[in-house]
């Protein structure tokens, strides 16, 4: 299969195959093809709309190429899309402190923002992790504190053929909707944020294909890829390959809806002050819809039965200090393994 014949058909609107899908991408990751080779496909690709069996190789090829770890024992990943309309503050690096502090096994796979202005990895330098371990290391941390970081460009190599297209052309593409597809680690348990309802029905159908034991892929109606305070939240449930769907409104948990000024982020500084203000106990709609999306969390990893119980054992966590602990003993040891 050579280029030509693919871009033809993407060009042309037709969903390519599995094989296919996975032949591109592999052409991408192997340096094959040239910068100018690799936007136009993007581009295509993002008009045309990816499809799910597409989005399933490209995942698939892409975890082929990462450097890899196994564990013999679950970890959780609270990886999203990112390209929410809010421009929130990092929620799901803050649940993350949350599930190691009750003990869950965390694989946190992250980057530097493309669509915010902090994504995981810059808000965890300005939190003072040390983000630049390799794969040893990053399980050692897990080891010793439940959490590890996964910086995406140290465990894809492979995507430096890309990295200067994505930065140039400016606009969302498929990568990034497979950072929360392609854990290094292999996590079976994950929370995804998606930014659409369309994505978010694709993205689960792909953790589906992909083998996820059980994930929750979370869409807020409002243009959060959370679980929302804001409003509505669109909820699909991964069990082992099953798929069910529903919503959700923060009423049904006890929550006062929001404002988005209220969730907003900002800069890696500035949302690093709003986890530490979190994790130190402090009460309101940050608070909030932190505690909501460790509340689908701690199901995911059967914790807790229900998003209440969750959202009482991530309460627990934060009161009691065990989060803020926890924080403290992983940046220390990201500097000393």
């Amino acid at each position: 299969m050579d280029y030509k014949t693919l871009i033809t058909k993407v060009v042309s609107r037709q969903d390519l195959t599995e094989g296919e899908a996975g032949e591109a991408i592999r052409m991408i990751m192997s340096g094959q093809l040239t910068e100018a080779q690799i936007g136009a496909f993007l581009i295509a690709e993002r008009m045309k709309g990816e499809s799910a069996a597409e989005l399933t190789a490209f995942a698939s090829a892409m975890r082929d190429f990462a450097v890899k770890k196994k564990f013999d024992y679950m970890l959780v990943d609270t990886c999203g899309t990112g390209g929410d309309t809010i421009k929130t503050f990092n929620i799901s690096t803050t649940t993350a402190f949350l599930l190691a502090s009750a003990g869950v096994k965390v694989a946190k796979h992250g980057n530097r923002a493309f669509t915010s202005k902090a994504g995981s990895a810059d808000v965890l330098e300005a939190l003072g992790v040390n983000i630049n371990l390799n794969a040893d290391k990053v399980g050692e941390c897990i080891e010793q504190t439940n959490l590890g970081f996964l910086f995406a460009p140290n465990f894809h190599p492979a995507m430096k053929y890309a990295g200067k297209v994505r930065r140039e052309i400016m606009t969302r593409t498929f990568f990034n909707l497979l950072g929360p597809l392609t854990n290094p680690f292999g996590a079976t348990r994950q929370v995804v944020g998606v930014f659409s309802k369309e994505y978010a029905a694709k993205i689960a159908q792909v953790l589906a294909n992909l083998g996820c034991e059980h994930g929750f892929v979370l869409f807020g109606v409002d243009g959060l890829d959370e679980a929302s305070t804001l409003g509505t939240t669109q909820v699909y449930q991964i069990i082992k390959g099953t798929i069910s769907e529903g919503s959700v409104t923060p009423e049904m948990f006890g929550l006062k809806r929001a404002l988005p000024e209220e969730i907003a982020g900002g800069t890696a500084e500035e949302n690093a002050k709003a986890i530490l203000k979190i994790l130190a106990g402090e009460k309101g709609p940050k608070r909030d819809i932190v505690l909501l999306n460790a509340g689908f969390a701690f199901v995911a990893v059967d914790r807790a039965r229900d998003v209440n119980e969750g959202m009482k054992i991530a309460a627990e966590e934060i009161d009691s200090g065990r989060a803020m602990k926890k924080l403290e003993e992983f940046v220390a040891c990201t500097k000393s393994v």
